[in-house]
């Protein structure tokens, strides 16, 4: 009964804002402030609904609207991102790379390469590929993750060792296995040297290594494992 309640309320409340959003752009225009923030709004209703079509398209329409009307581009950058986030959440996987790969190519052109809402996105890209199963897009992306990180924070900062540890398992999983085995021992190695050699990162880091090593084609089960000292 309470969810009848709720979704009779969502519905007087998209009726109510499409006949506000339709007042609106008849007495000032579509590109008027006052109506983009009711399609602002209207588009989160929307979001509630199952019409995926018209929700994307009224996004569309919102996005266009918004680069006629201003050149705010953290507006920009949030109706993209919203717009993927709802892709997402309808299950719409192919729609919402398109849309993150159209957003990051807007946070690099306006925010730089080292911007931190450009790794986020890439890390939301990466994600998005291993639930699709695509491990070879996913380890290129957290590829590119790594480089990143190390250009920005150090080779040696435990985000950046953890970002490899994560390419080391993606390249595995895409058959890339002398690469894996060859990132498995710089994490390892990296690990050891910053944090020591029984840290207990260091001691996965090592176990890790050791199974890349012994499944590895070229080991053909007889690497010897690394001990520690």
């Amino acid at each position: 009964m309470e969810s009848s309640e709720e979704d009779s309320s969502d519905t007087n409340q998209l009726i109510l804002l499409q006949g506000f959003f339709e007042e609106m752009r008849q007495t000032h225009g579509e590109d008027h402030p006052d109506t983009l923030a009711t399609m602002r709004a209207l588009a989160f209703a929307l979001g509630k609904t199952e019409d995926y079509e018209e929700h994307k398209s009224f996004f569309y329409r919102l996005l266009e609207s918004q680069k006629r009307a201003s050149d705010d581009q953290s507006r920009m950058h949030k109706i993209l991102a919203n717009l993927a986030h709802a892709l997402g959440q309808q299950g719409k996987s192919r729609e919402e790379t398109q849309i993150l790969k159209g957003l990051l190519a807007w946070e690099i052109a306006i925010l730089g390469p080292d911007h931190d809402d450009v790794y986020a996105t890439m890390a939301r890209a990466a994600r998005l590929q291993i639930d699709k199963e695509n491990m070879p897009q996913a380890a290129l992306l957290y590829r590119t993750m790594w480089d990143w990180k190390k250009r920005v924070v150090g080779e040696d900062h435990v985000d950046t060792v953890s970002i490899l540890a994560l390419l080391e398992a993606m390249l595995w999983h895409s058959h890339g296995r002398d690469q894996a085995v060859r990132l498995s021992q710089t994490v390892f190695d990296v690990r050891k040297r910053v944090l020591g050699d029984m840290h207990h990162d260091t001691v996965r880091a090592r176990e890790t290594l050791n199974r890349d090593r012994n499944r590895a084609p070229r080991c053909g089960g007889a690497c010897f494992p690394i001990r520690p000292r």
